[in-house]
């Protein structure tokens, strides 16, 4: 052999059955890549041997589009397929366990959770929930205070009926009352 010459790293399989009877073959070839390819090779054993290869990957290739594969082919990328998912949806399950964890910390921690911090902000002495109540309580004082003032306050008519100088209202009534019943009552004497 020539060390100009290309060489074929094809070997045979030796778990195929044994070697038949050959069939020769007279064979035109008109694809220009396959021409080119066989013509790297000298005429003679070589070429043979290499158009030979080339018909056994083409008959393997074909076995294997047609579906005609090795069982065990099928079960080693089946298993190879199982364990890459397998590999993966672990990582996946850690990844969503770390993110749920963190995001869990990042809202409930109780020394630093938003959550926590929400709630101490509404419930503290100064917190947002007590300004709203104060709010509310306020308001509620305010409307009362002038309801009262304009009934019982300084210048209601309440106040006024109940004014101990001569020109209460309340007083005269009950005098004129008293002493209209007195009038047409006898005299009684109390002893």
């Amino acid at each position: 052999m020539n060390a100009d010459q290309p060489q074929l790293a094809l070997k045979s399989d030796e778990s195929t059955a044994p070697a038949a009877e050959p069939i020769y073959v007279h064979l035109a070839i008109t694809d220009p890549e396959v021409l080119a390819a066989v013509g790297e090779y000298p005429n003679g054993p070589l070429r043979t041997e290499f158009v030979s290869n080339c018909i056994k990957v083409g008959v393997l290739s074909l076995r294997a589009a047609k579906g005609v594969v090795d069982g065990g082919e099928i079960r080693a990328a089946g298993d190879h397929l199982l364990d890459q998912l397998t590999e993966r949806l672990t990582g996946y399950r850690t990844l969503l366990e770390e993110n749920l964890t963190n995001s869990l910390s990042h809202y409930f921690d109780p020394a630093s959770g938003l959550f926590s911090n929400r709630v101490e902000n509404l419930v503290k002495d100064d917190g947002e929930l007590v300004r709203v109540i104060n709010g509310q309580i306020s308001t509620v004082q305010q409307g009362l205070a002038a309801t009262m003032e304009r009934f019982v306050g300084e210048n209601s008519a309440f106040l006024s009926l109940l004014d101990p100088s001569e020109s209460n209202r309340l007083l005269a009534a009950m005098r004129q009352t008293v002493s209209g019943v007195c009038a047409n009552s006898p005299r009684v004497t109390v002893t």
